[in-house]
Formats: C-alpha cells, structure tokens, sequence
C-alpha cells in the first residue's frame, strides 16, 4: 500500500519478488522494505514511523548534527564535534561513555527489525532510555527519546538525508556533513555489512557492489502498488514533485522504484550526496571530505572551529586532533554493543573503526570493476561537479 510521509514524500514497499531476487541485501528485515520517493531511499519499512516522528522533533540553535551516508567517517566526525564542544581541554568524565550515548543515532531506531536478530536495541541503550526518562515506550524510538531529553549542545548522527528533515531544520541547527569517495565506501561498508549479526552477509565482495552501484534501469512505464481506494491500481511517478537524474525518462518510459539505483539500504549513495551538495552554500551547513581529514586534519579542524563558533585554541584543537585519532579511539574502546556483532569476523576486517585509511579500494577492487565503478563514478560527478581524492 502506498502512502505518503508527513514530509510529503511517497512510500512505496518492495515486492517479495524483488526482495527475493537478492536475499542475502533484502530480505534482512521482517517487515520488508521500502522505497522513500522521489529519490528512492531504500529503507526498512518500520522507518515510515519513524521519519514521521522526525518531522516533530524539537531541535535547538545550538544542535549540531552529522549527516552521512554510511561507512563515510560519520564515527570519526561525531567524535571530532562532541570533544570540540564538550572536552576540549580533554578532563571531561563523560568522555569515558560509549560515543553512541554521548551522540546518539537518530536514525538507528527504523533498525531494529532485522529476522537474524529479533530486537536488536541494546541493553545498552534501553538502560539509558529507562534512567533518562522511567516508564517510556522502547517503540517509539530508543535513540530519538535519548536525544530528545539529552542536556545542550547536543550533538546527533543521522543517516537520513537532509531533505528528510523538517522544512525548517536547516535554518535551526548546524550540520557536517561528511562525503567520502565512493570506493572507499563500499569496502567499508562491505566489512560492515558482514559483522552485523542482523545483516551477516555472506556474499561476495563483486555481488556486494554490484547491488551498490545497482543501475539496471527498467523500461517500465509505471509500477503497480496496492492502495486503499483502488486495489491493483496502476500507479504512474509522472505527478513525482521533484524529478532526479536518476528518475528520468529511459526508453520513452519512467523508471520504477523498484529499479532506482542502489540496492543495499540506506542508500542510493548518489542522491544522498547530491541532496547536502546542493546546499553546500547554506550557512549553517558545512560540507567535509573525509580524505581531507586524513589529508591535513588540523586545517579541517579549523575550518570546522569557524563553522561552529567555538573559538577554540590551537592547544585545543591539538587536543581534539589527539583524541579523534583512529589509534586513541581505537584504545578507548570502540562504540560497540555485543548484541550486534558477530565479534569473530569484526576482528578480521579490523573492527568497527576499522582501518581510518583512504586508498583502501585499491586492494579489494579488480580491474574489471573498478573500471566499472569508475564509469559510474564519472557520470555522477560530472553530474554534481565535484571530485573526490583517492587516497595514496
């Protein structure tokens, strides 16, 4: 049944068809999936209650929020903004709590659906919720409730897109976010993909691309959705408010949802870069690539320091520097919740915050695909007018 979110963006669920043409990316949640249109997030279908809730979420003028697709240095950044605004001399108790308490996810909750694990919010998480605020309701979001009651500046992760948000979030609160070359992605995301218990993806790496760089574009006219008022109806996209490159006119006829590029959830990669990106003037967004972070982090620092209005100290900025880099996180112990991940295989791809490296892809990708990637990456660039730095 197709439906429409309070943010006036279309919802329509993935056929069982579709689901079972890849199981081992779509079939990983019991509820199914669906498709966030008009750009196509392919998201588990408990997230349509969720993004709902966002669209009422009080946020605050002195938010900071970290806006990324997966696997793109969200961990690292989040890390970076909450020491500058909370520990900058570093002799901050709190920084001694997991960082997934200190800045929590407020798109996490749509997860916990997955079929290898039933429920998969963390006692970890729960237990803070129960003694922040006693007798509220896990179901109504574990991590968006944390976030809601947590003392100011808050700072928050998001994987949803911007244009997700409430129409006035941007001119409320401030965000980073953070792009990373697409290649390194999917390495990342891969290994990720693999030591999510609720994922355990058993795939090879080719397949795991393949469905994240997914462009197979249909010729199909129209998709046929259920709605309430006319059962088999045929639905045509041509009414689509916005209509994305992705979306265009293939063959005389409309792409279907079930076809939009990028087939591993939370994706398509391109449009949720392309969504910050054409906000990139807005001032109280700031854009950073995480291979300039690896590249010349005290610069980022700075320019991320102006950005927040923090007026920090180079001493402090060295501090900040020192405790977000990947040898300090790692030894802090990482943001992890047992319940979560298959420890075994997290070991041999390196843990969570696995290796902090651009340039990665180079050891995993075979000629033949990343020639394929780059004719995908190539398109979407020119696209966008940007470009990326791949790492030495």
């Amino acid at each position: 049944m197709s439906k429409r979110l309070a943010s006036g963006h279309e919802v329509v669920p993935m056929s069982e068809e579709w689901m079972a043409e890849k199981p081992e990316t779509r079939q990983v949640f019991n509820k199914g999936m669906v498709r966030i249109m008009p750009e196509g997030w392919l998201y588990p279908s408990t997230a349509t209650f969720f993004l709902d809730k966002l669209q009422h979420f009080k946020f605050r003028s002195d938010d900071v929020v970290v806006v990324t697709h997966p696997k793109t240095g969200t961990t690292w950044t989040q890390e970076i903004l909450w020491t500058m605004l909370h520990n900058p001399n570093l002799n901050n108790p709190d920084a001694n709590e997991t960082l997934l308490l200190r800045s929590p996810d407020i798109s996490q909750d749509m997860m916990h659906d997955g079929k290898a694990v039933p429920d998969m919010r963390p006692e970890l998480f729960t237990n803070k919720l129960d003694k922040l605020c006693p007798g509220r309701n896990h179901e109504d979001g574990v991590m968006l409730q944390i976030a809601e009651v947590m003392q100011g500046p808050r700072v928050m992760k998001s994987h949803y897109p911007i244009t997700l948000f409430p129409p006035n979030f941007l001119d409320t609160t401030k965000v980073v976010y953070v792009a990373r070359n697409p290649k390194d992605t999917v390495v990342s995301y891969y290994h990720f993909w693999r030591a999510v218990k609720m994922f355990s993806y058993q795939g090879t790496f080719e397949n795991f691309v393949e469905e994240f760089i997914n462009e197979n574009l249909c010729t199909d006219i129209a998709v046929k959705v259920q709605t309430a008022t006319t059962p088999h109806a045929t639905v045509q996209f041509c009414h689509l408010p916005r209509m994305p490159p992705w979306l265009k006119k293939h063959n005389g006829g409309m792409q279907s949802p079930r076809d939009v590029p990028g087939s591993v959830v939370v994706g398509p990669y391109w449009p949720h870069l392309a969504d910050a990106w054409r906000r990139r003037d807005h001032p109280y967004l700031l854009i950073v690539f995480y291979e300039d972070l690896q590249a010349d982090i005290m610069a980022e620092l700075h320019k991320i320091n102006k950005f927040l209005g923090t007026n920090l100290t180079q001493k402090q900025l060295e501090n900040v520097a020192k405790q977000a880099a990947f040898p300090s996180m790692k030894s802090r112990g990482e943001p992890l919740y047992k319940e979560s991940f298959n420890k075994e295989v997290l070991e041999k791809s390196g843990g969570y915050i696995r290796k902090g490296v651009s340039g990665d892809w180079k050891n995993h990708l075979s000629p033949e695909l990343n020639q394929k990637m780059d004719q995908w990456i190539q398109k979407h660039t020119a696209e966008l007018g940007l470009t990326f730095k791949w790492g030495n």
